[in-house]
C-alpha cells in the first residue's frame, strides 16, 4: 500500500498487525507522543508500551551513560553476551 505521510504510520502498524491476526501491539514509549490508543482498540488491537529498563554495563569513560546502541556495548564490552544474560536473568 502506498503509505506517505508520517501519520499513516500507525495505519501500517495496524495493517501489519491484522495481516499476522494480532491483537496485541507492543510499541516503544517514544511512539506514545503520537500514537493514539483508541487508534488501536478502533481495530481490535490493544496498545501497549514496553517496560524496557537498561541494563548497566561498562564504558570506558566516566559514568554510565543509558539509551545508547548496541554498537556502544560492543565497543565497550565486545561481544560478551554472557554477562547480558546473566543480568537480564537477574532483573525478571
Amino acid at each position: 500500500q502506498g503509505y506517505s505521510s508520517a501519520a499513516s504510520d500507525v495505519y501500517k502498524r495496524q495493517d501489519i498487525c491484522k495481516q499476522c491476526k494480532a491483537d496485541v501491539y507492543i510499541s516503544g514509549h517514544g511512539a506514545s507522543a503520537y500514537q493514539v490508543p483508541k487508534h488501536f482498540e478502533k481495530e481490535g488491537i490493544e496498545l501497549q508500551y514496553s517496560k524496557y529498563k537498561p541494563l548497566e554495563y561498562q564504558q570506558l569513560w566516566g559514568d554510565f551513560v543509558e539509551n545508547m546502541s548496541i554498537l556502544d556495548y560492543i565497543f565497550n564490552n565486545g561481544f560478551d553476551w554472557d554477562n547480558i544474560v546473566k543480568k537480564v536473568k537477574g532483573a525478571a
